[in-house]
């Protein structure tokens, strides 16, 4: 037997009252919960509440419940009652501007020497990649989300879903195809030259 564990046990066979601050002692104890039945518990309120009458939902109304008055919604001061939601020939219909989609006829025209150097740039673009993002054309050629967006709203890449001047995105990340590529390095050379 260890000495560390017989000293427990006599430690938990007779525990030490609890002791109270000295503040609190002139004060009486607190209930606990199950010390006394409140007031409020001791009259059963099951027996206090009339039994209902159960209705079908189709039928009638009683006699009785016609006194009983319908049970409405506290007015707000100060506002007038709302008028019943009926359709009225005041509300507009909400439109959708219609969209439209960037063509490659309304690509400006771009020099013999803009087009190549874009042909150019687009050699170190691997072979096996179709779609390029953001952070793609960053890596490659060192053009941010921002700017590439700018020439979106210019509408000077094919391809793009636009309303007025605003740029209705794809999806969660824009992918663009070599051809739209080609277009945006082809603006890219041509403001760079200017």
């Amino acid at each position: 037997m260890l000495r560390g564990d017989c000293i427990g046990r006599r430690a938990m066979a007779s525990p030490k009252p609890l002791r109270r601050p000295p503040a609190y002692r002139d004060q009486p104890e607190q209930m606990s919960l199950f010390d006394g039945e409140p007031e409020a518990l001791k009259s059963d309120p099951i027996k206090d509440v009339a039994p209902l009458k159960p209705q079908p939902i189709d039928s009638k109304p009683d006699d009785d419940a016609a006194d009983v008055p319908a049970l409405q919604p506290p007015e707000a001061p100060g506002r007038a009652k709302a008028k019943a939601c009926a359709p009225s020939a005041k509300r507009k219909k909400l439109t959708l501007a219609p969209s439209d989609i960037v063509k490659v006829a309304d690509m400006p025209l771009y020099s013999e020497d803009a087009i190549e150097s874009a042909l150019e740039s687009m050699k170190q673009l691997p072979a096996t990649q179709l779609w390029f993002t953001y952070k793609d054309i960053q890596y490659y050629f060192g053009v941010s989300r921002a700017t590439v967006m700018r020439r979106l709203q210019k509408r000077l890449v094919p391809g793009v879903r636009m309303i007025g001047a605003s740029v209705l995105e794809d999806s969660a990340i824009r992918r663009f195809d070599r051809v739209q590529m080609r277009w945006l390095l082809l603006s890219l050379r041509c403001r760079r030259e200017s």
